[in-house]
Formats: C-alpha cells, sequence, structure tokens
C-alpha cells in the first residue's frame, strides 16, 4: 500500500472488514472485530501504521522564531476567547 500512497486507519480496516461481513452469510455475522482481531490481523499480515509527518527536531529554529513572532502580531488583534483550537473542533464535529 506504501508505494500506491494510500492511507489506512484502524478505523477504515475495521469498516471495511464489517462491510465486507455484513455481505457473507450469517454464520459470518458473529465475528468481533475487536481490538484483538485488529492487531491480530495486522501482524498476520504485515501491517505497521507509521508517522506521516517528520521529527520537530528537523524544522529550522530560527525560521520557527520568525513565525512564532509573526503569530503572536496576529493573536494580538484578537480576544483569548476567540482563538480556539481547530483540531479539537473538527474532532467533536465528526
Amino acid at each position: 500500500m506504501e508505494t500506491k500512497q494510500i492511507r489506512l486507519s484502524r478505523g477504515l480496516i475495521k469498516a471495511k472488514a464489517k462491510r465486507m461481513l455484513d455481505e457473507l452469510d450469517e454464520d459470518a455475522q458473529g465475528l468481533n472485530l475487536s481490538d484483538g482481531w485488529m492487531t491480530k490481523f495486522m501482524r498476520r499480515r504485515g501491517l505497521q501504521f507509521r508517522q506521516l509527518h517528520g521529527k520537530s527536531g528537523s524544522v529550522d529554529p530560527v525560521a520557527a522564531e520568525v513565525g512564532r513572532h509573526a503569530l503572536q502580531e496576529v493573536l494580538i488583534l484578537y480576544g483569548p476567547n476567540d482563538v480556539f483550537n481547530v483540531d479539537e473542533t473538527g474532532f467533536a464535529m465528526q
């Protein structure tokens, strides 16, 4: 999958397995897609999850400092109640 640049997650694999189970006969409906099942499935298939971004040490410290100051200048224009974490909002909206 890595050579085809396909991004997989545990949830995506479980969802596909559930769809496949729904299409099979009733005997397969009792299969529990637990975390243990997922771990064993990944081990059997040789699947591993990897970090998709670099380490924080790979960033130029001078550029990071310049960016930090630029961000502070923009944030001065807003009150503390106007600043929020978009990651948390996106998670809540799923």
